[in-house]
């Protein structure tokens, strides 16, 4: 091959296989956003749940509350269903602790992640394959969303 060639072809190629590695990253992540409403008026949200972890993946999502409207600063709950069973594979634990509550209306923008709320503050995997269901309740507000875990294929 003429030297010249040579670097346009070897740039050509870097630039494809990290298009392509971006591109597979991009598919795997889910960006579907679960959405609710407070009785007065907060959006809670919740986005970033993958559609598909594997067995050693560890779990991450955040739970946004915005808008105006009463608000205490409990937060988020959040559980962890097998699909099938129903059975709690996971829970956050809930905390009485009322902070911030304020009798009228307030602007609101707070956003949680899985390791604010997940207890110890670590990651969680499930090492079971299945289906399986997370289950996010914050202001009265509960959110759902499904996702799958699969064997990790670098797993024994």
């Amino acid at each position: 091959m003429d030297k010249g060639l040579a670097i346009p072809v070897i740039a050509g190629l870097a630039v494809g296989i990290t298009l392509i590695l971006l591109f597979s990253f991009y598919l795997g992540i889910s960006r579907d956003t679960v959405t609710g409403t407070t009785k007065s008026g907060v959006t809670i949200s919740l986005a970033g749940l993958k559609d598909q972890y594997e067995t050693s993946e560890p779990l991450n999502f955040t739970v946004t509350a915005k808008g105006h409207g009463s608000f205490c600063g409990y937060d988020p709950t959040a559980k962890i269903l097998n699909g099938v069973s129903g059975k709690v594979v996971y829970h956050t634990p809930v905390s009485n602790i009322i902070v911030d509550c304020l009798p009228e209306p307030v602007d609101v923008h707070n956003t949680w992640t899985f390791y604010d709320i997940a207890y110890p503050d670590a990651a969680v995997v499930i090492g079971e394959t299945g289906r399986y269901r997370l289950v996010v309740e914050l202001q009265g507000v509960v959110l759902e969303k499904p996702f799958v875990v699969n064997k990790d294929l670098m797993s024994p």
